[in-house]
């Protein structure tokens, strides 16, 4: 499945979940629907064109809140919030997510951010978050704050790809 054409010319190209807006009540639903529908493999094959013109391309989720990031030093003030969030969680692989957002905070500290390296160190954030999210509601204790962390990182980890030129 996925999006096949020829040609795409539209503001928006979502091969998944486009959310605009929403309060932080609505994450849990928002990451159960996406996940259901990401593990039903219903996104195989992506997004393939011979030419695509859009604002937007998404390929999984995307959400976008109120006061959404525009440019760089709004990416590294919400990478830094993050990484202050999640001090609170003694999970330890919640640390790792933490590191990995210290990484990304650092190369984005840089004067010339790599973007290939931001987006991995956001990716692994988001990954492991994902994961953690995933045997947490399995075993009943999924919380409203590690359902944000995990919608956050991964919306960061798209974010960054637009902020720093992609």
């Amino acid at each position: 499945m996925g999006i096949k054409a020829k040609s795409i010319k539209a503001k928006n190209v979502v091969g998944g979940f486009q959310v605009l807006g929403g309060e932080a009540e609505d994450l849990e639903r928002i990451l159960r629907l996406a996940r259901n529908r990401l593990t039903r493999n219903q996104l195989n094959g992506g997004i393939e064109a011979d030419s695509i013109e859009a604002d937007n391309l998404v390929e999984g989720l995307q959400w976008v809140a109120p006061g959404a990031i525009r440019d760089l030093a709004g990416l590294r003030a919400k990478v830094e919030e993050m990484e202050q969030e999640v001090l609170r969680s003694p999970d330890a692989e919640v640390v790792q997510a933490r590191k990995a957002l210290t990484q990304a905070k650092q190369e984005l500290d840089a004067p010339q951010p790599d973007k290939a390296k931001v987006e991995e160190r956001l990716k692994k954030a988001a990954t492991i978050l994902a994961q953690v999210s995933k045997a947490a509601e399995a075993a009943g204790k999924l919380g409203k704050e590690l359902v944000r962390w995990t919608v956050g990182a991964a919306g960061l980890w798209e974010i960054a790809g637009r902020v720093l030129g992609g």
